[in-house]
């Protein structure tokens, strides 16, 4: 019954008691959130590392840093939109670049 359920959403059980609200089942939606919650630190610290490694290692000034970020939060936009795919990025550079980037 859809009762009980709502009850116990809202931190009670049909019997009363109170549920600790850490016991509380996930829904999809809190699911969604920690995964795009996630996903956005992992994306920041990656900008950030960069970042700091073109002006610690390789002096970028401020434009140059800031004209890096927007170029790379552009690409990342057509990631998140499915206009390009990172393998087709990695392809690129490989194929079109004659690079190859040994990552870790």
């Amino acid at each position: 019954m859809l009762t009980g359920f709502t009850n116990y959403v809202r931190g009670t059980t049909q019997m009363g008691k109170k549920v600790n609200p850490r016991n509380r089942p996930a829904t999809w939606a809190d699911v969604e959130r920690a995964r795009r919650s996630g996903k956005e630190e992992g994306i920041k610290g990656s900008l950030m590392l960069m970042l700091y490694t073109l002006r610690d290692k390789f002096s970028y000034t401020d434009e140059q840093l800031q004209a890096f970020a927007d170029a790379y939060n552009y690409t990342l936009d057509s990631v998140n939109r499915g206009y390009v795919k990172e393998s087709d990025l990695e392809c690129v550079i490989r194929e079109e670049y004659g690079t190859t980037i040994n990552m870790i």
